[in-house]
């Protein structure tokens, strides 16, 4: 890229045209000590700077995650010329972080930085941009490192409400799932685990506040179920529909329930554990808009211009409300369905 000079640099140029300008108008030779200097500065600058190349940069990313969770985010750069060097990492619109650059000097080419979590969705990381000037800073060099990496971000999670609870009830027991009263052991946290199996009394005596969790025998479960997503409309019913799927799936799963996943663009088959319930949010983060292909769902979750409905079991209720469920005619095979494929950007 074009080297310039900074605002520094160009006063500098200024002052010593004027000065070559005096000397030869009155010959005024003890302008020279001015004249000479800043020909010197203005020319090793230059040089500096475009010595001074595009360095390389490992970033390191958090883990995928829900809306809201904070992370640190480093980029180690190497191979920095002599210049001076100040980095940004440009984050996409899913993301929230303190703006501004970061400077990177000889003894600490580590950058660290917090960011936070918008919304569902896929987002980039990078690329990094940023300058390079010399130590009088007179010239610098835009920079451009192409360096991408993407983090997924989950769904929101909430409990689902009474009404949703009941219609779920049509379909499974969410209140007699066997083993969940047979303890068999302790061990260690797993990312997706649920909370309510946290041993809250022995995390306390763990070192660097690691948490355990609770092992059941028995973890066989008898009910098996199928969640088909139908989503269409504006981003904000898709993501209407992720938020009710995912809260829905993971409430199921904490139950000991077996939890298959059908959306437009990919098939999630039944099972438990804290991998399915990573498997889960995962697709529902990029979940766009389409008709799932399957016919054979347990319950659908389904969109219309208010947000997201749950359909199960001959009943449907809108998940964000408290009211009671009302019945459909035909089941949860009944709920609206629609064609559209357009794509809602992550």
């Amino acid at each position: 890229m074009d080297t310039q000079l900074t605002r520094r640099g160009k006063a500098v140029a200024a002052l010593t045209v004027v000065c070559v300008l005096l000397a030869a108008v009155f010959g005024a030779r003890s302008l020279n000590a001015v004249v000479a200097p800043g020909l010197v500065a203005l020319a090793a600058s230059v040089l500096v700077v475009r010595r001074s190349g595009t360095p390389t940069v490992k970033r390191t990313v958090p883990p995928d995650g829900h809306p809201d969770e904070t992370h640190q985010a480093t980029l180690a750069v190497e191979d920095c010329g002599p210049g001076h060097y100040e980095l940004r990492d440009i984050l996409g619109s899913g993301f929230r972080a303190a703006g501004g650059s970061h400077h990177v000097t000889e003894t600490d080419r580590t950058i660290r930085y917090d960011v936070e979590y918008d919304h569902r969705g896929t987002h980039e990381f990078g690329p990094v941009r940023g300058t390079v000037t010399d130590v009088f800073g007179l010239a610098s060099q835009s920079i451009r490192i192409d360096s991408v990496d993407e983090v997924l971000v989950y769904p929101r999670l909430v409990d689902p409400p009474t009404a949703v609870r009941s219609v779920l009830e049509t379909v499974v027991d969410l209140e007699r799932q066997p083993g969940r009263d047979e303890f068999d052991s302790l061990r260690e946290y797993v990312r997706g685990d649920s909370p309510r199996d946290v041993h809250w009394k022995s995390s306390a005596k763990q070192p660097d506040d690691e948490l355990v969790v609770k092992e059941f025998l028995g973890t066989t479960p008898t009910d098996s179920v199928r969640i088909a997503v139908d989503a269409s409309g504006p981003r904000s019913s898709v993501d209407a529909a992720a938020r009710a799927a995912a809260s829905v799936a993971i409430t199921l799963l904490d139950e000991g329930v077996e939890v298959g996943l059908e959306t437009p663009d990919a098939s999630v088959p039944a099972n438990v554990g804290s991998d399915q319930r990573t498997a889960i949010l995962a697709t529902l983060a990029r979940l766009r808009t389409g008709t799932p292909d399957g016919t054979d769902e347990t319950i659908r979750i389904s969109t219309d211009g208010d947000g997201a409905l749950v359909h199960a079991g001959g009943h449907s209720v809108r998940f964000e409300s408290g009211g009671a469920p009302s019945s459909i005619t035909g089941g949860a095979e009944s709920a609206p369905r629609t064609d559209e494929r357009t794509e809602v950007a992550s």
